[in-house]
């Protein structure tokens, strides 16, 4: 595929991936009319249950993109320092101005938030699962962080990756499906084993497809 028409397939999905992160908008939006406002419409609890999918497709999609968009830097110099510097100014320098501001504004005023829960200083500055981020929706991140930091050893092995993907995989499926009994009680286990990250890998098989 030309690098021209690759850019602007991944513009498209780029696309896809703001229609999924507006999808997760209005879920929320719809739950809070109804809990702040006691705003109950039967059509906007179907269009607030089906927009909670926009979590899965971004999932999906997010493995994807990043699969394909690295293929072509594999073997680029310096290739592996790029993708990591790539991926930390992507996460953090949207999230962190809303993160730690949060994190001080629940410090300062604890009953300020709604939500029971406890908040982990380490997680809001840093989003590696060790408890909840004072940002709540930023919960998504903690997946997103955790496979982009597995994904970091396709470039230095492509062969060890796709077998750490499937060893994963087989591992998620036989503890939230097959009865496998492991632990899950501990924050990082909590995240690394969730059906979710089938999600990003269905992402990721399916651009191996397109690559073909």
């Amino acid at each position: 595929m030309e690098e021209k028409n690759k850019i602007q397939y991944l513009d498209i999905l780029q696309v896809y991936r703001g229609i999924a992160a507006l999808m997760v908008v209005v879920h929320h939006s719809v739950g809070s009319l109804k809990y702040y406002h006691q705003i109950d419409n039967e059509f906007l609890n179907f269009i607030g249950s089906v927009g909670k999918y926009g979590v899965d497709f971004f999932f999906v999609l997010s493995g994807f993109i990043i699969a394909y968009s690295s293929y072509y830097k594999f073997q680029k110099p310096n290739a592996f320092k790029q993708y990591v510097k790539n991926r930390l100014i992507r996460i953090y320098i949207p999230y962190l101005p809303l993160g730690v501001g949060l994190l001080l504004l629940y410090t300062l005023f604890p009953t300020f938030s709604n939500a029971d829960r406890e908040i982990s200083v380490f997680t809001s500055l840093t989003l590696l699962p060790y408890g909840n981020p004072a940002l709540s929706v930023a919960w998504t991140l903690l997946y997103e962080l955790v496979f982009y930091i597995l994904f970091s050893t396709a470039f230095l092995s492509l062969r060890f990756w796709n077998i750490l993907l499937i060893s994963w995989m087989i591992l998620v499926v036989s503890v939230n499906y097959l009865g496998v009994g492991i632990e899950t009680n501990v924050s990082f286990l909590n995240v690394l084993l969730s059906p979710y990250n089938l999600e990003f890998g269905i992402g990721y098989f399916l651009s191996t497809l397109v690559l073909q």
